[in-house]
């Protein structure tokens, strides 16, 4: 069967013609922010868009319409901290945030492109050093570093004039970014590292690198067997209860015993490696003055280390070595005498140093309040996450354990920058605290040498039997080899048990180390995390980095800008050996212009009659040569109570200064005891030592209460 063909349309369809040209719509040219906004104009999140752009507006001070796409580049850190600071909410901060990646990803999207500067051939080998790889690890074995390449390049640095001062510059915009002391330290410390290990340094020589000197120290288990026996011996010797020819405070605790450990394998370590001596096998060949004199020149002149660091480790040598017996024959006055021409640090630097770490002392007292603030935020987020419908979700849950481990940290660094802000301890004694032996809760002792707060004497008026929680420290465990025993101020009481109950379990893994605080891991904090915590916590709080042991100079140049002649309280809250280190170390602060407002303040209530002269401060009445012990234990606890009862009926006692008020009471204790019949008043005898410490008190207080 046959079929015609079926002819479907005319001749012209049936020939084969080219096909039309496509037209390409091109892209519109993006520049500047509103050049973005405008091609944007469908978007969906087109309103939230351009309230992300006039907030970005804003903290970069330049119109949208001359804000060029660039700037969106890593300002994400910097962008988060102006709106956190600005006390926008934790979910708007996140929100804008993110509207801002948007932003520069739409850009993209739209063939705008990152204008990146061209590396100059000096700088090519150096960046690609940095951005070498580990194997099989996706982050540069470098992490960072090729950053400050970048940076440098930016900055129009070659690498022979990139120097220290810009690499920090670096670092502190790192950190006004938002990022941790812990990062910046890193990369900092790696591309030191990353010179050092390629061979860089000398395209780099303004860098101070991090091993320009090689480790030089040898470990005591490598010394001859003579002379690490004789160092053995004189480290017991130095931490034995009694060793004879031992000055009586010449005892070391296990911590500066190791200090002495260290200054001796260095220096050995620089005999051998630098000066290249041989045979020395004992100490007495070791500790020559050539050496020691050759050791000092090195490490001020060429490797510029602080003298005072530096001559203390030295100073704890020759000390051990003039005053042992095994060491008698020889004369060590050369050593004596080479320490004492090493030159102090300037007095203006060191101040200039710690300026720079200044925060005020009320911004450091209000940093826990901020961490607080901090919690309750997430412990709100996760109440809201339990009260939703999909709590059972696994993945939920997971989140919930997340923020449950935040909140406990965040609790513990509350707690911590609470009582480095009450007490003001040395950082040892914070990482080492023990629960149960140094912070415990107990039932206050009745023949202790301890102050009780007026809280604490109520409730145990009604309460013979109360507990709380108390502070004690050894002699063994302070530095000043005193032993220290406190109530608990009580503003840290409910920190510490909400912390102790609710949140510390959750920090622990594994065995509990019995500190009171813990790392990320459950273990004992190390100094230098207690560095990078306190570091962190004043950067994000107070926007300046502190270090631990200037919180305590913080305190003390607060207390006495107010009170500048009230040496001895600084000197027992920063638990000073003697009143003389604190006068060594703070008396500038009461100098010559104190004095001389002082005296006129006194001749000018002179002349307004007798009854309006200023009390004496106890300092005063204080031997500076020595402490008075007297003065903090030499009254009986009934006695001090029934006194302040009685006194505390005066109107003009309740508006005395609360020195003025010691003082008063002192005096009132020299009354009675020039007349025993008025001890046996009050119900008790007082002890014969508490003379002294009310002698020097002046007799105007005296007068006034035995006239009453």
């Amino acid at each position: 069967m046959t079929s015609g063909t079926v002819t479907i349309g005319n001749q012209s369809d049936a020939d084969l013609r080219d096909s039309a040209c496509s037209v390409r719509i091109p892209l519109p040219k993006l520049k500047t922010l509103q050049d973005l906004l405008t091609a944007l104009q469908g978007n969906n999140y087109v309103k939230m868009l351009r309230t992300t752009a006039g907030h970005v507006s804003n903290f970069l001070k330049v119109p949208v319409e001359q804000l060029e796409i660039g700037a969106l580049v890593d300002i994400g850190p910097e962008f988060t901290l102006y709106l956190t600071e600005r006390r926008f909410k934790r979910d708007s901060v996140r929100s804008y945030s993110n509207f801002a990646a948007m932003l520069l990803r739409a850009a993209k999207d739209l063939g705008w492109e990152s204008p990146q500067p061209e590396v100059p051939d000096e700088w090519k080998a150096i960046l690609a050093v940095m951005q070498q790889h580990r194997p099989g690890n996706k982050r540069g074995q470098y992490y960072g570093c090729a950053k400050i390449i970048r940076y440098a390049i930016r900055l129009g640095r070659s690498p022979s004039q990139f120097c220290d001062e810009d690499l920090n510059t670096w670092c502190e915009a790192q950190l006004k970014r938002g990022r941790s002391y812990e990062y910046m330290n890193s990369v900092r410390s790696n591309f030191r590292r990353a010179l050092t290990k390629n061979g860089l340094t000398e395209k780099l020589p303004a860098i101070r690198t991090a091993h320009k000197y090689t480790p030089y120290g040898i470990p005591l288990r490598s010394f001859p067997a003579r002379l690490r026996t004789e160092v053995e011996a004189l480290l017991r010797w130095k931490q034995a209860v009694f060793a004879p020819g031992r000055p009586r405070r010449g005892k070391h605790r296990a911590v500066t015993a190791k200090h002495l450990e260290d200054v001796i394998t260095r220096f050995y370590g620089f005999v051998i490696k630098e000066e290249k001596r041989k045979n020395v096998v004992s100490l007495v060949k070791l500790v020559t003055e050539k050496s020691v004199s050759a050791f000092i020149e090195w490490s001020l002149n060429d490797r510029k280390l602080k003298g005072e660091p530096f001559a203390n480790g030295l100073w704890l040598l020759c000390a051990a070595l003039a005053h042992n017996p095994a060491y008698k024959a020889q004369d060590f006055g050369w050593f004596r005498k080479l320490l004492s021409n090493i030159q102090p640090d300037s007095e203006s630097e060191r101040q200039e140093r710690k300026l720079s770490k200044y925060l005020p002392y009320e911004t450091i007292l209000s940093i826990p309040r901020m961490i607080h603030n901090k919690r309750e935020e997430i412990v709100n987020l996760v109440g809201r996450l339990n009260n939703s419908q999909n709590s059972i979700s696994p993945r939920l849950a997971a989140k919930q354990a997340s923020l449950r481990k935040q909140i406990a940290r965040l609790a513990h660094n509350e707690l911590l920058f609470s009582w480095w802000g009450e007490t003001v301890w040395r950082q040892r004694n914070i990482r080492e605290c023990q629960l149960g032996r140094n912070v415990f809760k107990a039932e206050v002792p009745p023949m202790v040498n301890m102050a009780i707060p007026h809280w604490v004497q109520e409730q145990i008026a009604l309460n013979p039997h109360e507990q709380f929680w108390q502070i004690y420290f050894s002699e063994s465990e302070t530095k000043m080899k005193h032993e220290v025993r406190a109530i608990l101020p009580h503003r840290l009481v409910p920190l510490l048990e909400d912390y102790l109950q609710h949140h510390r379990p959750i920090l622990l893994r594994g065995s509990d180390p019995g500190t009171l605080f813990l790392n990320r891991d459950g273990f004992p904090l190390t100094t230098s995390l207690v560095d990078d915590l306190v570091s962190n916590l004043t950067l994000h709080y107070g926007h300046r980095r502190v270090t631990p042991h200037v919180i305590r100079d913080i305190f003390a140049f607060w207390w006495l800008k107010d009170h500048p002649e009230e040496l001895l309280t600084v000197s027992k809250v920063l638990w000073h050996r003697d009143l003389n280190t604190t006068v060594r170390k703070y008396g500038s602060k009461f100098n010559e212009s104190h004095g001389l407002l002082r005296v006129e303040q006194w001749r000018n209530q002179q002349e307004q009659g007798p009854e309006h002269l200023p009390h004496p401060t106890a300092e005063a009445s204080v031997n500076w040569g020595a402490e008075s012990k007297s003065m903090d234990g030499g009254l009986q606890a009934s006695v001090m109570q029934a006194l302040s009862n009685l006194a505390s009926k005066d109107d003009k006692f309740k508006a005395l200064p609360a020195a003025a008020k010691q003082n008063e009471l002192s005096a009132i204790v020299s009354v009675i005891e020039a007349h025993p019949w008025l001890a046996k008043l009050l119900g008790t005898d007082l002890p014969k030592n508490s003379v002294s410490a009310a002698q020097g008190f002046g007799l105007g207080g005296i007068r006034r209460k035995s006239a009453a």
